[in-house]
């Protein structure tokens, strides 16, 4: 496998390079995908977010090591406030936001889960009235 034009990070975010970069986990050699996923793991919280990208996260869960998972786990618990603490109700209400915030309740401590909740708390109203 030779190393890719452009940054696998960007790939992941395109409409279809996200698929080339799911192809590669699912039928490479750990040595070949490697250098992949290092790059895809240096770069959770923003794939993690995107259209594209969150279908390249999930095929690192599935595809990668143990250790991989809990990179991404680790990832998203350090930028869980960055990701999101302004856009929480816009969020919920989105297709890949929500699963972003799903993550969150899961994954990450009670400690990092208040300042998320208490946002949610506070618009509840306009979570549930929205179209």
């Amino acid at each position: 496998l030779r190393p890719f034009p452009t940054t696998v990070a960007s790939l992941s975010l395109h409409e279809y390079g996200n698929l080339v970069i799911q192809r590669v986990l699912e039928h490479c050699t750990e040595q070949q995908k490697r250098p992949v996923l290092e790059q895809l793991l240096e770069n959770v919280p923003t794939l993690a977010t995107d259209k594209y990208g969150s279908h390249v996260v999930r095929h690192v869960k599935e595809h990668g090591l143990p250790e991989d998972r809990e990179r991404i786990v680790s990832s998203l618990q350090k930028n869980v406030l960055t990701l999101v603490t302004d856009e929480v109700t816009s969020m919920s209400s989105h297709e890949y936001g929500s699963r972003v915030i799903r993550c969150v309740l899961e994954y990450c401590t009670e400690q990092q889960k208040r300042p998320v909740l208490k946002q949610l708390h506070g618009n509840v109203l306009s979570l549930v009235t929205d179209p």
